[in-house]
């Protein structure tokens, strides 16, 4: 008698949030937010000029990556939507200017490069392919030649031009 059932929009199972249309927007959302919280308290300890080198900045980098590619087999196809990858895209950008000590004007592209940090989506497939048993080396492999060949071609990860956007 007192008791109401509502219908959420999304549950947390295993730690992963799924939504009633598995775009697990609510899961990179949660997961970029918290990695973001991340960059930004390790970025408290870390002085942009000086302290320590980027060695060991690329550590806060793999916090936060930790964080943001947690089950990414699962949720790795929802990438393909630019609205959920920028929400990744961000927290990488912060990373990479700590990393590299750059201005925060410098692009994202050239900052993560400097930083050697892959875009999220290759390194979430990335995992997907390891999980799918392809051996670790051969999957870095695939990930610095698809990484390459945005730089070398101009091409967005979704395979459109960046020319062609303009």
């Amino acid at each position: 008698m007192g008791l109401e059932n509502c219908p959420k929009n999304y549950i947390k199972y295993l730690g992963v949030w799924m939504d009633k249309n598995m775009t697990f927007n609510e899961h990179i959302t949660r997961m970029a937010n918290r990695a973001g919280e991340t960059v930004a308290a390790l970025g408290r300890l870390m002085p942009n000029v000086g302290g320590p080198k980027a060695s060991k900045r690329r550590t806060m980098s793999s916090v936060a990556h930790s964080i943001m590619l947690f089950a990414a087999p699962v949720w790795e196809g929802a990438l393909k939507i630019v609205k959920i990858r920028e929400k990744f895209a961000r927290v990488q950008r912060q990373m990479a200017l700590r990393i590299s000590s750059a201005y925060r004007t410098a692009s994202r592209e050239a900052v993560l490069v400097i930083a050697e940090i892959p875009p999220t989506e290759l390194l979430a497939r990335e995992r997907v392919e390891v999980y799918e048993e392809i051996p670790k080396g051969e999957a870095r492999n695939r990930l610095m030649q698809d990484w390459q060949r945005q730089w070398t071609h101009n091409v967005e990860p979704s395979g459109q031009s960046v020319r062609s956007q303009t």
